[in-house]
């Protein structure tokens, strides 16, 4: 609780650091005349696939969990918020 603010503030430092970055991307390759389009669409395609793959790959969390009324998983909740949590 007490970090919230600072990471609602570092995500959107982090937006706007990508917005940079992809303007800085399309005007590198505005010169690019015949495949400038591709190569921009192409780099946006890598951190894309990141978010994609890590998106899989990331586990569950227990609220997570609870918005979805899957609390006959609470062995995890448990494990992750201690057990005392769930009397």
């Amino acid at each position: 609780v007490q970090y919230r603010g600072a990471v609602n503030i570092l995500f959107q430092l982090l937006v706007t650091v990508g917005i940079l970055i992809a303007n800085l991307i399309n005007f590198a390759t505005l010169n690019l005349h015949p495949i400038g389009w591709r190569v921009s669409l192409g780099l946006a395609l890598v951190p894309a696939m990141l978010l994609f793959i890590g998106s899989i790959v990331i586990p569950e969390t227990p609220t997570s969990l609870i918005e979805r009324d899957r609390l006959h998983l609470r062995h995890v909740v448990c494990m992750v918020m201690g057990s005392a949590w769930m009397a």
